[in-house]
């Protein structure tokens, strides 16, 4: 009985085959592949990936397949002429011989549009042409001189174009800026922030004399010294060309200040009768950017004439400064241009306004030529205060308050030339209208970025 096992078994391994047949090592590549509107293609066999090109106009979740081809023995049941691919994310494919191959294929837009850049201070709008995208677009913005990008959410395309503002950017300073879809990026457009500028002597510490005529008379001057350029000046040398007026309505203010220190200063504009009796005229104390160009008629019927406005080309948010008022009441109205405010509080003034004149305004109160502050199309930013509100009663000490004034561009694409500042201790000055003996101080304006 045991040799019969034994025989058994012996019988049994005889008639096992061995299947030990290798296959042959047999590549699955893609070697063509063309999408529908296809700008370029990697075909990579190393890392088997596809990488196509489509313009940016191309809507990836629907790219239908025009051709592509395998390498010999290599099947894919996923891919097929004619059929619609979505390329929005990568799409993984099984190319099969003897053996499965993973093959990655990827799609991305060129990105061909033009950024236009409308750099501020501290913030930058950003806008590019679509191109019919139909994907978002993302913009991405670095400082210059360093790597790491900043990036907007994903933006949708409104009227054809990509939009979006972006926010905390360092004044003065130079960014690149990219528009991103799909993973292709645009090329980088350098762009500069606006600086932080002021006007000179904004703090109203500096002034000097210069003489008016022959020189018996003195006219004050916000400026260092005369040959400084005229960036601060006031209706002084009208109020002087009245041969019974010696006095000036714009002055410096050494011993009341908004802050102390040494060397600080304030401006002090009182509205006066520039004459005696009826030889004069109104004068409404003024502080402004601009230039006294000189008189214009005979006395006392004189005008004066002035250009306003000094260089500047960057757009702050807001003016601040402090000031200090106490007014009168109204009573001239020299040309009978506001007979209805006599007896009334008069007002103060200060506004602003930015433009892109060529040139500074000439301004002719004889003529009657101002800016039309309504509708002057080359105004650009603008902001004023206005108040008959005294910030101390009479008899008692001067008291500043702060002040902010918001600007308001009516364009916010275009720069200025020029800005106006301008302060008066009666508002309708210009008219000649006021009271006698309306005080108006300001000290330490400042522009607000």
């Amino acid at each position: 009985m045991r040799k019969a096992a034994i025989f058994l078994l012996a019988l049994m391994a005889a008639c096992t085959i061995k299947n030990d047949i290798d296959y042959p090592l047999v590549p699955g590549d893609i070697t063509d592949f063309v999408v529908e509107g296809q700008l370029s293609v990697d075909i990579n066999k190393s890392s088997r990936t596809v990488r196509v090109e489509v313009p940016e106009s191309a809507d990836l979740t629907r790219l239908e397949l025009v051709r592509f081809s395998l390498s010999d023995g290599a099947r894919c049941s996923e891919l097929s002429v004619g059929s619609i691919l979505d390329l929005s994310s990568p799409l993984t494919v099984h190319v099969r011989t003897y053996q499965d191959y993973v093959w990655t294929i990827y799609a991305s837009a060129r990105v061909s549009s033009e950024i236009e850049v409308n750099a501020w201070a501290h913030h930058a709008v950003f806008s590019a042409a679509s191109g019919g995208a139909q994907v978002p677009g993302v913009f991405e913005w670095r400082r210059s001189g360093e790597s790491e990008w900043s990036s907007s959410p994903d933006i949708t395309a409104q009227a054809g174009s990509f939009v979006y503002a972006a926010e905390s950017l360092d004044a003065g300073t130079d960014y690149y800026v990219r528009l991103t879809m799909a993973g292709s990026s645009s090329g980088e457009v350098l762009f500069t922030t606006e600086a932080e500028a002021q006007v000179a002597n904004m703090s109203f510490d500096e002034w000097c004399q210069e003489p008016y005529g022959s020189g018996s008379k003195f006219s004050w001057y916000p400026a260092p010294d005369i040959s400084a350029g005229r960036v601060w000046d006031s209706a002084n040398m009208g109020v002087l060309a009245n041969p019974l007026n010696r006095n000036c309505a714009t002055t410096p203010e050494s011993q009341f200040v908004a802050v102390a220190g040494e060397g600080k200063q304030a401006a002090r504009m009182e509205s006066m009768y520039a004459g005696i009796g009826s030889l004069g005229r109104f004068a409404a104390g003024n502080l402004l950017t601009g230039d006294f160009l000189g008189t214009e008629g005979t006395f006392p019927n004189i005008g004066a004439k002035m250009s306003w406005g000094t260089p500047f080309t960057t757009r702050p948010s807001a003016l601040k400064g402090y000031y200090a008022y106490q007014p009168a009441q109204i009573d001239h109205d020299d040309l009978e241009k506001h007979p209805d405010l006599i007896g009334q509080t008069d007002e103060m003034q200060i506004l602003v306004m930015l433009g892109d004149w060529d040139e500074p305004f000439e301004v002719n109160t004889a003529t009657g030529k101002f800016i039309d502050q309504q509708n002057d199309p080359h105004i650009i930013g603008y902001g004023k205060l206005e108040t008959s509100k005294a910030t101390y009663a009479e008899g008692e000490n001067p008291e500043y308050v702060p002040f902010t004034i918001e600007i308001e561009y009516r364009d916010t694409e275009r720069k200025p030339k020029y800005v106006i500042i301008n302060s008066c201790a009666s508002r309708y000055g210009d008219d000649f209208t006021g009271a006698v003996g309306s005080v108006l101080y300001v000290d330490e304006f400042e522009f607000v970025y």
